[in-house]
């Protein structure tokens, strides 16, 4: 009987013994953790967090380095301590410097003389009269 145990426990430990540990999961693409930092979240029920998780173009998660570690990032970069606060695009415009540049004609794009002189001619009132004149202008233009 003890015989039939310890024969057991054998197998049961050779099994065990070489069979291989679970793979860890893939990665996830398109996303970043940032560990070890100061983030400054801007919320008074959390101002201060250690990692957070970007997932394509999406804020993920925001909280401790355990929790970004969770996420499987593709890519996990160390802050080393340096502050990340949220950040903004300011779109504006000055009055003045604005109102000039909508009178302008804008050339940057016209490849070629024809095109240049389309574009003075259409921001015209004589363009707007005559919409069907870029023809002549280019025969004009290419004498």
């Amino acid at each position: 009987m003890l015989r039939k145990i310890l024969i057991a426990s054998a197998c049961v430990l050779l099994i065990v013994g070489c069979s291989k540990p679970p793979a860890p999961a893939a990665a996830k693409a398109g996303t970043v953790a940032v560990v070890n930092a100061r983030v400054w979240t801007g919320d008074d029920a959390q101002p201060w967090a250690q990692a957070l998780v970007i997932d394509g173009a999406t804020l993920a998660m925001v909280g401790t380095n355990e929790d970004a570690r969770k996420a499987n990032a593709e890519q996990v970069i160390d802050a080393g301590g340096r502050l990340i606060v949220p950040g903004f695009t300011d779109a504006h415009v000055h009055f003045r410097e604005g109102g000039f540049g909508l009178a302008s004609v804008q050339l940057r794009d016209a490849a070629t003389r024809a095109r240049e002189i389309w574009c003075i001619f259409d921001n015209t009132a004589l363009g707007a009269a005559a919409p069907n004149a870029l023809g002549l202008l280019a025969r004009l233009s290419s004498g």
